[in-house]
């Protein structure tokens, strides 16, 4: 038995746009919400924007919070189920021909993935950003900011390896995840796991694609963004919870690796 194809938005729909290339769809569903099994004729994209959203596909289930990134390609059967409160998305379906300039440079139409990294983020917060002001260079600026995200999601994918990640390495993630908000020190990284410092510098960069520095300075820049979307702390409570040594200091972190300002992603966050 086949599976529906369905449109590209069953929730409640609050707006559309179609640029020529990318078909936009803002749709809200309410909580205990759930779309059976289905397939999309096209790829999609879809950014929660607020709540979240529960994907089924065959035996496993993977929740995607808001701010994030769900990537479906054509024909891949899954399920949803919004476990949140007024849930709202954006869902773009990109035509064939994106999808096959998109595809020289980047697999994210390929896979089926979930991306909660903050500059996919703040790159959904634009789109939609966008499509809510609208002038005669929106599909311009969607195109643009969407062939970002493209390209953004090509380079922060893991590296795949043959291996399974040492022991010894899954130690040193675990320690920058717990402490990384202080002070992180190579030399007791290296003496957690047992190596030299030169060795874990190459072998944390080989497995992760940075540095055991640049990780945990994503980590506190995740840590604003989290404070960012769901409180009201002033921005310099923000960026000393965060672990950065005052708001001037996220502030340049957040715009270097995000795109946006920190206050620009919060207001951007709460539309």
């Amino acid at each position: 038995m086949s599976l529906p194809i369905t449109p590209v938005a069953t929730g409640a729909r609050h707006a559309v746009l179609d640029t020529g290339g990318f078909a936009l769809t803002e749709a809200c569903y309410d909580a205990g919400q759930t779309l059976p099994s289905h397939a999309h004729r096209q790829p999609v994209l879809t950014f929660i924007l607020r709540g979240a959203v529960r994907e089924k596909r065959g035996s496993g289930y993977e929740t995607c919070p808001s701010p994030g990134l769900v990537a479906i390609p054509a024909g891949e059967p899954h399920a949803e189920s919004f476990p949140a409160p007024g849930s709202r998305c954006l869902i773009i379906e990109v035509s064939d021909e994106r999808a096959e300039f998109i595809r020289t440079f980047s697999g994210i139409l390929d896979q089926p993935s979930i991306r909660a990294d903050l500059r996919v983020a703040g790159l959904g917060l634009e789109t939609y950003r966008e499509f809510l002001e609208r002038d005669d260079v929106t599909p311009l600026a969607i195109e643009g900011l969407l062939l970002q995200v493209a390209a953004t999601t090509s380079r922060t994918t893991p590296r795949r390896t043959a291996t399974a990640e040492p022991a010894w390495l899954a130690r040193v993630r675990e320690r920058i995840h717990a402490e990384f908000r202080g002070t992180v020190r190579m030399r007791d990284l290296a003496r957690e796991a047992g190596v030299h410092p030169v060795y874990l510098a190459r072998a944390f960069r080989r497995r992760y694609a940075c540095s055991p520095a640049e990780y945990a300075r994503r980590l506190r820049v995740e840590a604003a963004g989290e404070l960012l979307a769901r409180s009201d702390l002033p921005l310099s409570q923000v960026a000393l919870q965060a672990g950065f040594s005052d708001q001037s200091h996220l502030a340049h972190q957040f715009r270097r690796r995000v795109g946006v300002s920190p206050g620009r992603y919060r207001e951007a966050a709460r539309q």
